[in-house]
């Protein structure tokens, strides 16, 4: 059932009735202890210390309002649900000594069973409409425009953008570009883009000088929220970034065996009040450490150009499609081996794969594709290894019963075919 603020509100009621002022009998408990803020008081610290206990419909119902506020609120959509859950608490106790939502007196003595015990108003919706109210204010201030900046080691290219993306390839060296997209609107903290961190700080160079590009994407939301989501876009971008270079460029990117780059620095916007740029690590990297440099041609960029106002006029159904290609093609060129194997295959099946027919709809699928027949052909064959991998029958591709035999037949390596099909795949994805 999709969420409607009359489901929250019932979230909202669940919570206060689950908070106990007295430590449960019954049932285990989470006792949390704070410095209650006293209302109209600017400072913070000061005021009673106020005990309750979290149950485990407590923390239920906090799971349950951030999805549904996540749903209910599109604004939302990259505020990430451990910021609202954190919010949530934190509104709880910003009221708890607030008289026009709480009987004060009754918490401080625990007089009551529970929260929901103690309110103000009698009739209970009017009660929690007030708690969902300050929620809100507190999650729409979370809410902000935050710049997500990483660093690409071993592309070159000149500056360009990605409007339909928010994305923008920033040269190196380009500081008029970097002005532009960047420092004039948001607060950066005069940290350098030349040198990958704050001059004079002492503080943690977030990537060297082998980085001769930056990726930057622009969202609107929390700033984990917008970490995670710009980590989709980056991944997007580098999955088609690698198709294009490798499939319309014919060039073979080596891979080094230095660990790829997971830094990511958050510049929030000028407007914002209290917020500060942010260093920390992406959860998973989204580009490779390639052996050497290689130029971004101006046709590769066209080509990229192309592709993604192509995808912005697909139908919906079909766009989640290829964004999910995009994702597993990432990964593809992320991993090595069995796990680099089937992440290709993966983003096949995202593709063209149907429910009771895989193979078939993938063979279908690239029947389309401006490939030679030999490559078509091989589909069964890596289907085959596939199936190996996913069902135990294989530890890595060389164990494959047919892998020699493949290889003389055909004189290419397995994992070297499904890598190119599926950029191919990813290149002609958005044409109709």
């Amino acid at each position: 059932m999709a969420a409607t603020s009359r489901t929250i509100l019932g979230q909202i009621i669940k919570l206060a009735k689950s908070i106990a002022l007295q430590e449960p009998i019954d049932k285990k408990g989470f006792k949390l202890e704070f410095i209650a803020r006293i209302p109209r008081l600017e400072l913070t610290g000061i005021g009673p210390t106020v005990t309750l206990w979290k149950t485990e419909g407590s923390f239920q119902a906090i799971k349950n309002i951030a999805r549904m506020i996540r749903s209910c609120h599109p604004e939302t959509v990259d505020c990430d649900t451990k910021t609202i859950e954190d919010l949530t608490m934190k509104t709880i106790e910003d009221l708890i000594l607030d008289e026009n939502v709480f009987q004060a007196g009754c918490i401080l003595a625990s007089s009551q069973r529970t929260l929901a015990d103690c309110r103000v108003d009698q009739n209970i919706s009017e009660f929690s409409n007030k708690i969902y109210s300050q929620l809100m204010a507190q999650v729409r201030t979370s809410i902000n425009h935050w710049c997500n900046v990483i660093g690409v080691p071993r592309v070159i290219c000149n500056s360009f953008d990605i409007p339909q993306a928010q994305i923008t390839l920033i040269s190196r060296m380009d500081t008029s570009k970097w002005e532009e997209v960047v420092s004039t609107k948001y607060k950066t903290s005069k940290w350098s883009h030349m040198l990958g961190c704050f001059p004079d700080s002492g503080g943690v160079q977030l990537f060297g000088f082998e980085c001769r590009s930056l990726v930057i994407h622009q969202a609107y939301g929390s700033q984990q929220g917008t970490k995670f989501s710009s980590r989709l876009e980056f991944a997007r971008f580098f999955a088609l970034l690698y198709a294009t270079v490798t499939v319309e460029e014919d060039k073979r990117l080596l891979r080094a065996r230095a660990e790829p780059y997971r830094w990511c620095i958050q510049f929030p916007s000028r407007s914002s009040s209290g917020l500060g740029s942010m260093q920390s690590e992406l959860d998973e990297a989204v580009f490779p450490f390639f052996c050497e440099d290689f130029k971004l041609s101006h046709y590769a960029v066209e080509t990229m150009h192309n592709w993604y106002l192509a995808l912005a006029d697909l139908a919906d159904a079909r766009r989640v499609r290829v964004q999910k290609a995009c994702h597993f093609v990432n990964r593809g060129m992320m991993t090595h081996g069995l796990d680099s194997y089937v992440n290709f295959f993966i983003s096949l099946d995202a593709l063209y794969g149907e429910a009771g027919g895989v193979e078939d709809s993938i063979q279908r699928g690239i029947e389309f594709l401006p490939i030679d027949t030999s490559l078509k052909k091989r589909i069964s064959w890596l289907y085959g290894l596939r199936n190996e991998l996913v069902h135990g029958g294989s530890r890595f591709c060389a164990e494959w019963r047919d892998y020699d035999r493949y290889y003389s037949h055909f004189r290419t390596k397995p994992e070297e075919d499904i890598k190119r099909i599926s950029c191919i795949a990813l290149l002609h994805s958005v044409k109709t």
